[in-house]
Order: structure tokens, then sequence, then C-alpha cells
């Protein structure tokens, strides 16, 4: 969760691992980021403004 309330989530998907805007209310809030070439996320942080995401192949 990041400081203003909002929540991104990742997850590994055929294209790439896939980083999803939610509010705090748990609802979608924009269109996935997608993270292409990779398979795994290794780890997520959350931003009032984005998202820092490690991610492997």
């Amino acid at each position: 969760m990041a400081p203003n309330g909002t929540l991104r989530v990742a997850w590994p998907a055929a294209d790439g691992v896939h980083v999803t805007p939610l509010a705090a209310a748990g609802r979608r809030s924009g269109t996935d980021t997608v993270v292409g070439g990779t398979k795994e996320v290794g780890g997520l942080v959350a931003h009032n403004d984005g998202f820092a995401v490690r991610a492997g192949r």
C-alpha cells in the first residue's frame, strides 16, 4: 500500500509480469503496466506516484 492509500498488485502472466493499480477500496483504478520478458515477481513497492517492481525471467 502506498502512503496515500492506493494499492498495486503484481502477478505473472504469459506476456510478462502485470502490475495492476487499485483504489483504496480495492477496485481497479487504471490499466495494467506489463513488464515484458519476465515470468516471476520478486518484490513490489507501491509509491504515491507509481511503483518499483523486481521481476525475473
